[in-house]
């Protein structure tokens, strides 16, 4: 009994928590449409627009994830959602690297997926789960890389 009632708590205190965080950003917007009016040359419509956005997605949205709730479930809705959210995160201020920033989160998202089937399957054809850790080495390799070196930007030649 104990224990069932404190995962049902910490299961309120995380739902309770997104809840706060979601409305936290949602309430963000009327503070920033004076300064995305000021910084993008907004009219007044565009700029209400800005704030209308995040109603009429809550309009066009509530019933696809609705349907997607009920055949999934609660928790797979919020996964979901909280995807959506880091994906545009990751995407923020990239500029003219956002198709390469878009193409590293998929791969993290897609390797998190296709990789622990392939580790293990390595492990299992030589008998040992040593030979699997390969494969995040292999990975963390192509991460130091670009940690090092990828990330650089190279300077633009001139005609002069």
């Amino acid at each position: 009994m104990s224990n069932s009632k404190s995962s049902t708590k910490f299961a309120f205190v995380m739902i309770t928590s997104l809840f706060f965080l979601w409305g936290f950003v949602h309430n963000l917007d009327p503070i920033l449409i004076p300064h995305l009016k000021k910084a993008f040359s907004l009219t007044t419509l565009q700029a209400s627009l800005v704030d209308s956005a995040v109603f009429i997605a809550y309009f066009f949205m509530a019933i696809p994830a609705g349907l997607f709730m009920k055949k999934y479930g609660y928790k797979a809705g919020i996964i979901v959602g909280l995807l959506f959210f880091i994906f545009s995160l990751g995407m923020k201020d990239l500029g003219a690297d956002t198709k390469f920033g878009s193409s590293l989160i998929i791969m993290s998202i897609v390797g998190g997926a296709f990789l622990p089937p392939i580790f293990g399957q390595i492990s299992d054809v030589y008998h040992n789960i040593q030979y699997g850790y390969i494969v995040p080495f292999i990975c963390f390799g192509v991460v130091l890389y670009f940690g090092l070196f990828g990330h650089k930007v190279k300077p633009l030649k001139s005609n002069l």
